[in-house]
């Protein structure tokens, strides 16, 4: 069928080139006379309302907006009768949806040079578009997955701008539809045909937007529901159950498995996200655009080449998220970059000698001191408590003998022995030297105290614990690093048993669950699905999906008979053999896992380098004054036992 005849505004004639694409509302063609232009054609003609709409978006049009949208520049007419049936928009060219960005799987193939880093650019664009967008008072209102397109220089294009309200001349356009996972919390559910929209109604979506970017597809409202019951994605919206918040806790709601935690973002970026979700913003505050641009650019200079995986990228505030993540899901979230650099064996070898050159410093040396004799102080305590008694009891024998012997009479005799005794005790009281005797044993407890720290510190800085724990992790290190030849030929023997299921895999990958049409399995469900790392028919083959919460048998089986049904098209062809990709995915695992164990090794021997010299200093810096402790401990003791015989 030929394409339509149509002319624009002015009544010149706009020829039409080959279909583009085409959908439920309208078909797109090129244009003959502009490589720049396409013309999008609806099935059936505009009402008056929608061609003025579009008029007036054509007046709106300027630079800015045409590099950020592919913002109508004319309304188009028919040739015959002259009825509005379409609108000129700026060709987009070399940009593809931006879930084929955000996904992990489609990424792999669609983006093949993204890294966190492009992600995060993306991001920053996405929110530079629906600033300048929002810059002339319009409002995109139905923001989903479809609606944004990503160049590969990461530059972004809002699609379908014709769905924008519009405000101007005395009249408002409505936005009359939108997608429930991006709908804010207080629109959940309403008929949004004549609700009017606003910054902050955006501010939600683009939230999630930028969400799904900076965690692999995750949505924010995906989760583990610790209550009872399920929990969708509207349903969770519509009460701010955001998974991923510092508060998740209060909300029962918690990550979904092997995902990493808001804090990845850095701590702007993050508070920006808690905004976003939260319920004290329902009626404004949610971050703007030019909140989420300086947030995300701050984000790119903090950004970190991981040392295990240069296809990590993460925030220099964290340790790489990605690496775990990867490790626990078996997905590469990101493309393959060459590793360069290795260490070579003949690097290896030496290095072994280096380590293996360093020897144990040994235990902390004993610290050795001649106990001394008690001080002058001491023994004349000791003297004068001995005197004491002597002095004491002598006086009272002289008075009691007085008594005794004296041929006094009675009761005289009892008086004296009571007065002998009275000043026995009352002597020993007066000469009593006891408080000096608490002022050693005092002494003897400091110094025994302090001894002890002494003792402890040194037994830890000076001896080898530390260095010889170090040294057998190293080794253990060695050994791993050793087998890693017999672990990536175990690997290889592996896939040349198992290429048929290699190629099932990889055929059954091909069938985006996101775009197939499965019983009971709608736009939230499939984000959720989406947030659990199942993506395509091949993420079927496990029994993964059963631990998603909200799916049962009946959804479970749905997925099952849909992906048996895509199976049953899949032929083995044994002539193929092991797939290149296959064995290229083995050897950079095997590359990462080296160059994280060398890595680990080179900063093992530097800590060792590092332990030896600390003992070594330690024993030159503490040895006096552990040794003065020591001796000033044995000088205390030997006074305290000499008051105290």
């Amino acid at each position: 069928m030929p394409p339509p005849e149509v002319v624009d505004a002015s009544g010149r004639e706009i020829r039409l080139d080959t279909l583009i694409g085409q959908g439920g509302e309208g078909a797109v063609y090129g244009i003959r006379s502009s490589e720049d232009l396409v013309a999008k054609v609806y099935h059936r003609p505009l009402t008056p309302e929608r061609a003025a709409k579009i008029e007036f978006m054509s007046s709106l049009s300027n630079g800015i907006l045409n590099q950020v949208s592919a913002w109508p520049s004319g309304l188009l007419l028919a040739k015959s009768g002259r009825a509005p049936v379409g609108l000129l928009l700026p060709r987009v060219k070399n940009a593809k949806d931006i879930h084929k960005l955000y996904s992990p799987k489609s990424r792999l193939t669609e983006f093949t040079r993204a890294d966190w880093r492009f992600l995060v650019r993306a991001c920053t664009n996405t929110a530079r578009a629906f600033g300048a967008v929002h810059a002339t008072g319009s409002i995109i209102g139905d923001i989903n997955e479809g609606s944004v397109l990503v160049a590969p220089d990461a530059t972004v294009k809002l699609i379908d701008c014709d769905s924008f309200q519009i405000t101007g001349q005395g009249k408002r356009y409505f936005c009359e539809v939108g997608v429930e996972t991006f709908t804010p919390p207080e629109l959940q559910g309403k008929n949004l045909r004549q609700i009017v929209r606003t910054v902050n109604h955006d501010g939600f979506g683009l939230a999630v937007m930028l969400f799904l970017l900076l965690f692999m597809g995750r949505h924010p409202f995906a989760g583990r529901f610790l209550g009872r019951g399920d929990m969708p994605i509207p349903k969770a919206i519509s009460e701010l159950r955001f998974a991923y918040s510092a508060m998740r806790a209060d909300v029962q709601m918690d990550r979904p498995p092997n995902t990493p935690a808001l804090s990845i973002v850095g701590d702007e970026v993050a508070f920006l996200f808690e905004r976003a979700f939260a319920k004290q913003m329902i009626n404004g505050g949610r971050p703007e655009p030019q909140d989420w641009v300086q947030a995300l650019t701050g984000l790119e200079k903090n950004l970190i080449q991981c040392r295990a995986n240069p296809s990590h990228w993460h925030h220099k505030a964290v340790s790489c998220p990605w690496c775990p993540m990867e490790a626990a899901t078996r997905t590469e979230l990101f493309p393959f970059v060459s590793l360069g650099g290795e260490v070579t064996a003949l690097d290896l070898t030496a290095l072994w000698r280096q380590i293996e050159g360093l020897q144990s410093p040994g235990p902390a040396p004993n610290i050795q001191a001649t106990r001394p004799a008690p001080s002058a102080e001491a023994v004349s305590v000791a003297n004068s408590f001995r005197r004491a008694n002597v002095l004491a009891f002598a006086m009272a024998l002289v008075i009691g003998g007085i008594g005794v012997f004296g041929g006094l009479s009675a009761p005289a005799p009892l008086l004296f022995l009571i007065a002998a005794l009275v000043t026995f005790f009352g002597g020993r009281r007066w000469l009593d030297k006891s408080s000096d005797v608490y002022k050693f044993r005092d002494a003897e407890a400091n110094a025994r105290n302090t001894w002890l720290r002494a003792q402890q510190e040194w037994t830890e800085r000076a001896g080898s614990g530390a260095f010889d724990s170090k040294k057998q992790e190293v080794l253990r290190l060695k050994a791993l690093v050793d087998h890693l030849p017999t672990l990536r030929k175990s690997k290889l023997d592996q896939l040349r048993t198992s290429v048929r299921q290699a190629q099932l895999s990889r055929y059954l990958d091909q069938f985006e669950i996101d775009k197939a049409s499965i019983e009971g399995i709608g736009n939230g469900r499939k984000r959720t699905l989406q947030s659990y790392g199942i993506e395509t028919a091949a993420d079927l083959l496990s029994t993964a999906v059963e631990n998603v919460p909200g799916f049962g048998p009946k959804l479970c089986g749905a997925l099952y008979a849909w992906r048996q049904s895509v199976e049953a098209g899949f032929r083995f062809n044994a002539a193929t053999g092991v797939d290149k990709r296959d064995i290229d995915k083995i050897e950079h695992e095997i590359g990462v896992e080296r160059r994280k164990l060398e890595q680990a090794v080179r900063n093992g021997y530097e800590e060792l380098r590092q332990l030896h010299a600390r003992v070594l200093n330690a024993r030159t810096q503490l040895h006096a004054p552990v040794e003065i402790a020591y001796a000033e401990y044995l000088q205390a003791d030997e006074n305290y036992k000499a008051v105290s015989r």
